[in-house]
C-alpha cells in the first residue's frame, strides 16, 4: 500500500502510527507543514465522518495547487484513517493529482493499485506520460490497456497521437491508426484533427487531406489545422484554396488562420499567393491590425519583396517589440547587417526595449571576423539586460563568437554556461566542424556531454562525424559506433569521413551496410561518385558485389 514519502521520510512517526488507533496520530500529521496554497489548516475539518465528496474535493484542489507534499499528506491520512483508501474513483483522482504535481513514480504506483481500471483511468495515466513526453512509456501502457481488453476512446487516441508526432515513430502511429481506421473514431473531429497534424508533420499531405474530407463536419479549428499542414510542406496554393473554402462556409477567419496562410508563403515563388491573401485582408477591418501587419512584414521578407516589407513596417503607427523583431529578422535574412544594427538602436530610441528574440536574431546575423566588434557590443547589451544566463541567448552568443573566428571565446562562453541542453552541445560541436584540429575537441565534448547526463542525438553525431573526418578515420569510427539509430545524414557523414581520409574500401563496405538500414539520398550519391572517380580500383570487386546496390541508389 502506497502512503507516499511522508511516512518514509518520518520513519519514527510512521512506526508509532501503525501501533495506535488512527485518530491519535492526526495532530502529529497536522504539525507537519504543507507548502503552497494548501496549509495544514485546510485539513482541520478532516475526520472519520467526512464523506467521499469531501476527499475528492481536497485531492482536486491539491492537484491544481501542484503541491506534492500536501498530496502525500492527504494520501497518508486517507490510507490510514478512512474506508476510502481502495475506492477506484478516489484512486484515479490521486493518480491525476500526482501527475499534476509531477510525481510520476507515485502516479504509477497508485495506478497499479486500482483493481477495476476503465478507459477513464487509463486515459489519466496516458495523459500524464504524454505531458512529460514519455512516449515509450505510453506505448507500453497502451499495449497493456489492449491486453486487458479495455477499448480506447477518442481521448486515448488523441493522447497517443499527440505524443508520437515524430517521423521516426510514424510506423507505430500508423499501426494505431489501422486499429480504428474506417470507424466512427476516424470521423470524430478531435481524432481527425490529431491524425491530420500527425501525417502533415511527417509530410503525408495527401493522407491528411483525405482525413479532412472524411470529417463530415468542419469547423475553423480543423480548417486551420490543415492550412498549417499545407504551410509546413510549402503548399501555398492548397493553403489559399482552403482559406477560400473557409470563407465560402461562412467561417470568420481568426489570427491563427492568417498566421497559417502566411506561413505557407515563404518563398519568392509564393509571392503571388501572398499578395492575393494580402489583398483580401486589405478589404477588411484587419488591415490596420498591428499583429496582422507584422505577419505580412514577415511574409514579404520571406518572399524576397523587401520593399513591401519595409513599406508595411513604416505604415505601423504603434510599433511593439514583435514588429521590430519582424523587420530586423527580414533585414538579417537578406544579409543587411548595417540595417540590422541601425534598427536595433532605433527601436530603443522609439521606446521599445529589445527582448530575447531581438538579441538572438541579431547575434545569429553576425558571421566573419569583421562582425566581431559589433557582436561584442551586443554582448554588452545582453549582459546589461541580464539575458546572458538564458540558455538560448547563451547558445547564440558562443555561436556568434565561433562564426566570427573567435573559437577560444566561444568555448569559454560555452564552458561558463550553467545549464546546457542538447541544442547548446550540438551548436558547440558544429563550430569545431570548421576547424582542422576540431576532431579531438569534438570527441572530448561528446564525452563531457554524456557525463553531464545529456543524450547525444543524430544532429550531435552528424556534426561530430563531420569534424572527426579531418582528424582520423579511427576517431570517426569510434563516434559512428556510438550511434544506435542511424539516419541517412549520419551515414553520409561517415562516408564523407572515409572520402576525406582516402578509405575507399571501407566506404564501399559501409555503403552496402547502409542500404540494409536506410535509403541513400543525393548526398550519398555524390560522395560515392567522388570516391569512384578517385579510386576506380575500389569498385573492381567480384561481379554483383555493388551492381545491384548501385542501381538502388540511382
Amino acid at each position: 500500500m502506497v502512503i507516499g514519502p511522508l511516512l518514509r521520510d518520518n520513519a519514527r512517526l510512521g512506526d508509532s502510527l501503525i501501533s495506535v488507533s488512527p485518530l491519535p496520530w492526526k495532530p502529529a500529521l497536522l504539525s507537519l507543514r504543507c507548502t503552497s496554497s494548501c496549509s495544514t489548516s485546510n485539513f482541520e475539518c478532516l475526520d472519520t465522518s467526512a464523506d467521499l465528496s469531501t476527499y475528492t474535493s481536497f485531492v482536486q484542489k491539491i492537484g491544481h495547487a501542484k503541491d506534492l507534499h500536501c498530496g502525500h499528506f492527504l494520501h497518508t491520512f486517507i490510507v490510514m484513517d478512512t474506508p476510502f483508501h481502495s475506492n477506484n474513483y478516489l484512486l484515479s483522482l490521486f493518480v491525476q493529482m500526482y501527475g499534476q504535481c509531477r510525481g510520476l513514480e507515485d502516479a504509477h504506483s497508485v495506478f497499479a493499485q486500482i483493481q477495476e481500471k476503465n478507459v477513464y483511468t487509463w486515459n489519466i495515466i496516458l495523459g500524464i506520460n504524454a505531458k512529460l513526453g514519455m512516449w515509450w512509456k505510453m506505448r507500453e501502457i497502451y499495449h497493456r490497456m489492449l491486453v486487458e481488453c479495455c477499448l480506447p476512446d477518442k481521448y486515448t487516441i488523441v493522447s497517443n497521437l499527440s505524443a508520437h508526432v515524430d517521423s521516426e515513430r510514424l510506423t507505430e502511429c500508423k499501426a494505431m491508426h489501422a486499429g480504428f481506421a474506417n470507424t466512427h473514431l476516424e470521423e470524430d473531429m478531435v481524432v481527425g484533427t490529431a491524425l491530420m497534424n500527425l501525417y502533415g508533420h511527417t509530410g503525408d499531405t495527401n493522407l491528411a487531406t483525405i482525413l479532412f474530407v472524411k470529417l463530415h463536419n468542419h469547423d475553423l479549428i480543423t480548417c486551420n489545422s490543415l492550412i498549417a499542414v499545407y504551410a509546413q510542406q510549402g503548399k501555398e496554393n492548397e493553403a489559399f484554396q482552403l482559406f477560400e473554402h473557409i470563407l465560402q462556409q461562412g467561417f470568420l477567419p481568426n489570427r491563427v488562420t492568417f498566421l497559417a496562410v502566411v506561413d505557407a508563403c515563404n518563398t519568392s515563388a509564393a509571392l503571388f499567393i501572398g499578395k492575393k491573401f494580402h489583398a483580401y485582408v486589405s478589404c477588411t477591418e484587419l488591415d490596420l491590425d498591428p499583429f496582422v501587419l507584422t505577419i505580412f512584414i514577415s511574409m514579404y521578407g520571406k518572399c524576397d519583396d523587401l520593399g513591401m516589407a519595409v513599406s508595411l513596417f513604416d505604415k505601423l503607427s504603434d510599433r511593439h517589440v514583435v514588429s521590430w523583431n519582424s523587420i530586423i529578422s527580414v533585414k538579417a535574412h537578406k544579409g543587411h547587417k548595417d540595417d540590422v544594427f541601425r534598427l536595433f538602436f532605433q527601436m530603443q530610441q522609439e521606446g521599445s526595449l529589445p527582448d530575447k528574440v531581438t538579441f538572438r536574431t541579431i547575434l545569429c546575423s553576425f558571421s566573419g571576423y569583421s562582425d566581431l566588434g559589433r557582436g561584442k557590443l551586443i554582448h554588452i547589451y545582453v549582459m546589461s539586460q541580464k539575458f546572458d544566463s538564458d540558455m538560448i541567448i547563451g547558445t547564440a552568443l558562443f555561436g556568434m563568437y565561433g562564426r566570427c573566428s573567435d573559437l577560444e571565446s566561444a568555448r569559454r562562453m560555452f564552458d561558463g554556461m550553467i545549464n546546457k541542453d542538447v541544442v547548446a552541445w550540438n551548436a558547440m560541436i558544429a563550430l569545431y566542424g570548421g576547424d582542422e584540429h576540431g576532431g579531438n575537441s569534438v570527441l572530448e565534448l561528446i564525452d563531457q556531454m554524456q557525463a553531464a547526463g545529456v543524450s547525444a542525438d543524430k544532429v550531435t553525431l552528424t556534426s561530430g562525424l563531420s569534424a572527426c573526418a579531418g582528424v582520423s578515420i579511427e576517431a570517426a569510427q569510434r563516434l559512428f559506433e556510438k550511434v544506435k539509430e542511424r539516419n541517412v545524414a549520419v551515414w553520409n557523414a561517415m562516408l564523407g569521413a572515409c572520402e576525406n581520409q582516402g578509405y575507399g574500401k571501407l566506404a564501399c563496405d559501409l555503403f552496402v551496410q547502409m542500404l540494409e538500414e536506410t535509403a541513400p539520398d543525393k548526398v550519398t550519391c555524390l560522395v560515392m561518385l567522388s570516391l569512384y572517380a578517385v579510386n576506380v580500383a575500389v569498385w573492381m570487386r567480384p561481379a554483383g558485389y555493388l551492381g545491384g546496390h548501385w542501381s538502388k541508389m540511382l
